[in-house]
C-alpha cells in the first residue's frame, strides 16, 4: 500500500462545512506515509484526540511528524505544545496540560512521540513582533510518493472537526500529477527550507523536541506507544447490554463460522443484536456492509450505527435514496485501521459490481449484513445470491419466503441456515416481557349478494381449470396454471377487499375511537384505502394518510404528526417493513393476508412497547363467504391466521370460543384443535 493507491479516495479541495478532513483526509494519508511535515500558525496537542490510533500507528510503522509552529502559543487554555522560547517554558506548559484531566492522555502521547523520536517540534520566531502564519503540509510514502496541502486551516481541534468548530478550506495535489509543479512543488519545498532554516534573515527556528526524563517519571509517561491505543474513552462500547436470547443468538451464529440466519420476532432486538456483532468485527480490523429493502431503513440504519458505534468513529458510505459513496466502497480494498460501515438498499447494491466483488474478496474479510433477509431471496436478487461471501448474518422475523422454495434456498445459500429462533410468543413470555400484551378483537361479515355471486363463478371456474390441469398431459402446464393462479387472486380480492369490511370498521371506529389514541388502520389497496378515508372524515374524524405512492417528505410529515399528536393512520403495505411506531395503541386490519410474514409483522408493529402504552388492541376483520359452494380453501387460511393471533392474547378464550363456531358452522376439519385455556386452582 502507498499513497498511489489512496487517490481514488482523496479529492482536491475539502471544506469543514460539507467533509470530514479528519476521516477522509487526514486518517488515509497517515496509515500510508512515512514522513508527515506540518507549517502552521497554531499547534494544539488536543488535535491528537482526533487521530490518536492513526498517530500511533503512523509512529510504530517507523513514521516521523516534524511540526512547525508560531511562538504566539495561548497558554491560558492549556492546548499549546508550547508558549515560549526555551525548553523552560516548553515544560511548564506541558505540565499545566497533563495536570488538565481534558488534555492528559493527547499530552502524554505527545511526550511519548517527542522522547521516542516520532515528533519533532520547531517553532519560528519572527523578529519585531511577527508570527510565523503559514498553513502548509505534505505527507509522504515510503517510495517518494508525496501529497501536498496548503489552506486556511491551523493543526488545532477546532481547524478539523468540521461543524463543531471553525470553517476551513484545504486544496489538496499529488507529485505524480503534472500539476504539481504549478504550486504543490512550492508548497513541499517552501516547508522544508523553512523548517532546515534557511531563511535566517526572516526568522530564528527553535528546536524543542526534547523531554526531560524527570518530567517522563513524574506524570509516569510511558515511551511504549501501544499503550495509547484501546484508551477507555475511545472503546468503552455504547451497546446496551444484550439480553439472553440476543447473547445466545449470536453464539450459534459464531459457533456457524459466523453465517447464518437470526429468525427474532419484531421488537425483539435484532438491530442491536447485529450492532454487537459488527462492533466485534470493526474492532478486528475489517469492515461492515450493510444491506436494506428499503429507503427508510437505509436512513434509520445510518441513525443507528452513528449512535452506538460513534466511539469507534467508523467511515459511513451510502448506496440509494440519492446516495452514491461509491468511494467508500474502493477504500475499502486498502489496508486502513478506519472502521468502514457501507449502508446499501438491496436494489442498490444488486447492480453493484464492485460490491459484488468486494464481499467476494477473500482477502477483506468483509462481514455482509442484510435486515428484513427475506427480501434478497427475490427472482431478481438470484444472480447476487450466488456471490460467495464470507462472514454474513440474516435479520428477519420471517426469513422463509412463503410459497417461494427456491427463494428461500436462494437466501439460505448466501447467508448460511437459520442457527437461532426467538418467536413473537418467546419475546411475550421473556421475564420481563419484552412485547406490551394485547387483546385479540375478531370480528366477521359476509360478502354482498353481487360480491357472492362473483365469487361464486371465480370458485367453479377454478374448479374446473384445476380438473383440466391434472387431467392434462402436455409437458408445459404453465398456461394453464397461469389462468389459476389469476382467478384465485381475484377470489382473494372479493374476499379481501369486501365492501362490508369498510361499515365494521367505522362501526368499531365509532364505538372505540378515542382522539388520544393512535390508532393504525392496514387497508388493502389504494381504493379502498380512499373509500374508508372518505367514510372516517363523515364522522368528524380527520385520518393521517400514508402509502407508497407519497413523496417522502409527506410521508415524514404524516408519521411525524401521527406519532406527536395521536389519532388515525391509514397506511399499506409500505408499514410492513421498516418504520418503528411504538405509540400504536390500536391496529385494525381490513387487508387480511394469507401470507404469514404480513400479519406476523404487522401484529409484531403493533405490540411495540412505549410509556404509558400497557395493552394494546388488535381488530382483525375478515369476510365470510355464503356456505354454498367451493370456499373452505381461503376461509382455511382465514382461520389459520386468526388461531395464531387469538392464541397469544389476553383474552385467548373468547377468541377461540368465536372460532371455534366458525369451524363448526363451515365443516372445517383439519385445523389444528383449538383449546379454551384452563386454569386450575388449588
Amino acid at each position: 500500500m502507498s499513497l498511489v493507491d489512496i487517490i481514488p479516495g482523496i479529492k482536491t479541495y475539502y471544506t469543514t462545512v460539507e467533509d470530514d478532513v479528519i476521516n477522509e483526509f487526514y486518517k488515509p494519508c497517515m496509515l500510508q506515509s512515512k514522513i508527515y511535515y506540518r507549517g502552521v500558525g497554531y499547534f494544539r496537542s488536543s488535535v491528537f484526540k482526533l487521530m490518536n490510533e492513526e498517530l500511533i500507528r503512523f509512529c510504530l510503522n517507523g513514521g516521523k511528524m516534524t511540526i512547525l509552529t508560531s511562538t504566539d502559543i495561548d497558554p491560558g487554555d492549556h492546548q499549546a505544545a508550547m508558549e515560549g522560547y526555551n525548553l523552560q517554558s516548553f515544560y511548564k506548559t506541558i505540565e499545566e496540560m497533563l495536570e488538565d484531566s481534558n488534555l492528559n492522555n493527547s499530552t502524554k502521547l505527545l511526550c511519548a512521540m517527542v522522547a521516542t523520536g516520532h515528533l519533532e517540534i520547531k517553532v519560528a520566531v519572527v523578529p519585531k513582533g511577527g508570527i510565523y502564519h503559514d498553513k502548509v503540509g505534505f505527507f509522504e510514502d515510503e517510495e517518494g510518493n508525496i501529497i501536498s496541502f496548503h489552506g486556511s486551516g491551523n493543526e488545532t481541534y477546532n481547524a478539523l472537526v468540521g461543524e463543531r468548530g471553525n470553517i476551513e478550506t484545504y486544496n489538496v495535489i499529488w507529485n505524480w500529477d503534472e500539476s504539481y509543479s504549478i504550486h504543490g512543488i512550492k508548497w513541499e519545498n517552501g516547508l522544508r527550507k523553512t523548517i532546515r532554516g534557511d531563511f535566517k534573515e526572516k526568522m530564528q527556528i527553535l528546536d524543542l523536541s526534547e523531554i526531560d526524563v524527570n518530567l517522563l517519571n513524574k506524570y509516569e509517561i510511558s515511551l511504549n506507544l501501544e499503550d495509547y491505543i484501546d484508551d477507555e474513552e475511545s472503546l468503552t462500547s455504547l451497546i446496551p447490554e444484550l439480553r439472553e436470547h440476543q447473547k445466545e443468538g449470536l453464539r450459534k451464529w459464531r459457533e456457524n463460522n459466523s453465517r447464518g440466519v437470526l429468525k427474532h420476532a419484531t421488537a425483539s432486538g435484532k438491530t442491536i443484536t447485529s450492532i454487537s456483532a459488527i462492533e466485534k468485527h470493526l474492532i478486528s480490523g475489517d469492515n461492515v456492509i450493510i444491506l436494506v429493502p428499503t429507503r427508510i431503513l437505509l436512513r434509520q440504519w445510518e441513525e443507528e450505527v452513528e449512535k452506538y458505534l460513534s466511539n469507534l468513529n467508523p467511515i459511513i458510505g451510502k448506496i440509494g435514496d440519492g446516495e452514491k459513496d461509491d468511494q467508500i466502497l474502493n477504500m475499502m480494498r486498502w489496508e486502513t485501521l478506519q472502521p468502514m460501515v457501507f449502508i446499501s438498499t438491496i436494489r442498490s447494491a444488486k447492480d453493484s459490481k464492485i460490491l459484488k466483488k468486494i464481499l467476494e474478496s477473500e482477502n477483506l474479510n468483509i462481514l455482509l449484513v442484510i435486515d428484513e433477509c427475506h427480501n434478497i431471496g427475490s427472482s431478481g436478487c438470484a444472480e447476487f445470491c450466488k456471490i460467495k461471501t464470507g462472514p454474513s448474518l440474516g435479520l428477519s422475523a420471517t426469513p422463509e419466503r412463503w410459497g417461494d422454495p427456491e427463494g428461500t434456498e436462494r437466501l439460505f445459500n448466501l447467508l448460511g441456515p437459520i442457527v437461532h429462533k426467538f418467536s413473537l410468543k418467546d419475546a411475550m413470555e421473556n421475564k420481563p416481557s419484552l412485547l406490551t400484551p394485547y387483546e385479540y378483537h375478531m370480528t366477521t361479515i359476509t360478502l354482498t349478494s353481487e360480491e357472492q355471486d362473483r365469487y361464486d363463478e371465480l370458485k367453479i371456474k377454478i374448479s374446473r381449470l384445476y380438473a383440466i390441469w391434472l387431467s392434462s398431459k402436455e409437458p408445459n402446464k404453465s398456461d394453464i396454471k397461469s389462468k389459476l393462479d389469476i382467478c384465485n387472486f381475484e377470489a382473494r380480492r372479493i374476499i379481501r377487499g369486501a365492501s362490508g369490511k369498510l361499515d365494521k370498521a367505522i362501526e368499531l371506529i365509532e364505538k372505540n375511537y378515542d382522539k388520544d389514541q393512535h390508532w393504525l388502520i392496514y387497508c388493502d389497496t389504494l381504493p379502498m384505502l380512499d373509500k374508508i378515508e372518505y367514510n372516517i372524515r363523515k364522522i368528524g374524524i380527520v385520518p393521517q394518510i400514508y402509502h407508497s405512492k407519497m413523496n417522502d417528505f409527506n410521508k415524514k410529515k404524516a408519521l411525524q404528526s401521527f406519532e406527536r399528536n395521536g389519532g388515525l393512520l391509514l397506511a399499506m403495505k409500505c408499514l410492513d417493513e421498516g418504520v418503528n411506531i411504538p405509540c400504536i395503541s390500536h391496529g385494525m386490519v381490513l387487508s387480511s393476508t394469507t401470507n404469514p410474514r404480513e400479519f406476523i409483522q404487522r401484529r409484531g408493529r403493533m405490540l411495540r412497547k412505549f410509556p404509558g402504552k400497557t395493552i394494546s388492541h388488535i381488530f382483525d376483520t375478515f369476510a365470510l363467504p355464503n356456505k354454498s359452494g367451493e370456499n373452505i380453501g381461503f376461509l382455511f387460511q382465514e382461520i389459520l391466521r386468526a388461531k395464531e393471533l387469538a392464541e397469544d392474547s389476553e383474552n385467548k378464550m373468547t377468541s377461540v370460543i368465536r372460532l371455534n363456531s366458525i369451524i363448526r358452522s363451515y365443516g372445517i376439519t383439519s385445523i389444528p384443535e383449538l383449546e379454551a385455556e384452563v386454569v386450575y386452582s388449588d
